[in-house]
């Protein structure tokens, strides 16, 4: 077995997968143009594919139980083992030589940093080296100043002021940014005339909605309008293209395979950025399932290093929260 591999048990005490929110599946973390092969090896082992949907679908495809979903623009399998077929499982992860690692799935939540300035120092980063880029890539027009005379208080929160966004030439026009978070409110009054691609991850079959606020601060966090309906401008990105899924539910929780058909569906519709806002607990003695987001950010690093196109771009993970103090949620009146 190559020492690169990763090959991880759910513990079979059920504490200790409470503990660590695991939900009994697995992650296959699969090289690259092996996706095909990878899916005949699981579906002799008694692991079935579900049915196609229809073109289009709003929702994403359910787990047929003992089954397989396979997400080839992020290079994952995901399969749901019954109690015999582990072994089995085990051991075709541990032979193929296709199969970069197999990890248990874990329930993830909304993120609660409790370190806000290091929070804002992550995002202004992530601002930074996106406009660093794009500086490069385009002419730069100049900078529109703010009125000598105005409260910056007024014209925009004061995470946008920690970022350095006020000022900024960009708008996040021809972007297309991808949120993956609790959904979002679709009747929001400051996003009545934008265009925006929804879809629900989460499996329970509701419309599109978010019914937790998560999603819809974090949505109007990235690309809120430049001039809101009322209070301050609170947006980033107010020109760029949105794509929302819903992969947390209305408490804030769900799987690592939700994030993972989100991130695949982003790639899919050409998203340069990808922003996700999740956490997951973390038990001294068991591993995580990092190994697909690892491999994810290599390989479109190297796809962003032999091409310049939008959609080679890798996508930042990007965790945004502001203190109830100063609520960048936008609400509606």
């Amino acid at each position: 077995m190559p020492a690169t591999k990763t090959i991880v048990r759910v513990p079979p005490e059920r504490e200790r997968r409470a503990a660590a929110r695991m939900t009994g599946r697995y992650l296959v973390t699969i090289h690259k143009d092996a996706h095909k092969h990878v899916s005949d090896e699981l579906a002799k082992k008694g692991f079935q594919v579900p049915p196609p949907l229809p073109k289009g679908p709003s929702v994403a495809k359910a787990m047929p139980r003992s089954g397989q979903i396979m997400l080839p623009n992020v290079g994952v399998a995901v399969v749901d083992p019954s109690p015999e077929q582990e072994d089995a499982l085990q051991k075709l992860a541990a032979e193929d030589g296709a199969i970069i690692a197999l990890e248990p799935e874990r329930i993830v939540r909304t993120a609660q940093p409790e370190n806000l300035s290091e929070y804002m120092r992550g995002w202004r980063d992530a601002v930074d080296a996106l406009a660093a880029r794009l500086v490069r890539e385009r002419e730069v027009r100049p900078a529109i100043p703010l009125s000598a005379a105005a409260s910056q208080a007024e014209i925009a929160t004061w995470g946008l002021a920690a970022t350095r966004v006020i000022n900024s030439q960009f708008s996040g026009a021809n972007i297309k940014l991808a949120v993956l978070d609790t959904g979002f409110d679709t009747s929001h009054p400051d996003f009545a005339h934008r265009q925006i691609v929804t879809k629900n991850f989460v499996g329970d079959q509701a419309p599109f909605h978010d019914g937790h606020g998560h999603g819809t601060h974090c949505v109007g966090t990235a690309a809120g309008p430049r001039h809101p309906v009322k209070g301050p401008r609170y947006g980033v990105a107010y020109d760029a293209t949105l794509f929302v899924g819903r992969v947390l539910d209305d408490g804030g929780f769900g799987g690592d395979t939700n994030i993972i058909q989100g991130i695949d569906w982003a790639i899919e519709q050409g998203c340069a950025v990808v922003s996700i806002s999740i956490e997951g607990p973390w038990l001294a003695g068991i591993r995580h399932s990092a190994q697909p987001m690892s491999t994810q950010r290599k390989r479109r690093l190297r796809q962003d290093a032999c091409s310049s196109s939008p959609q080679a771009t890798m996508p930042i993970k990007a965790f945004m929260r502001e203190p109830s103090d100063n609520p960048a949620t936008p609400r509606p009146s």
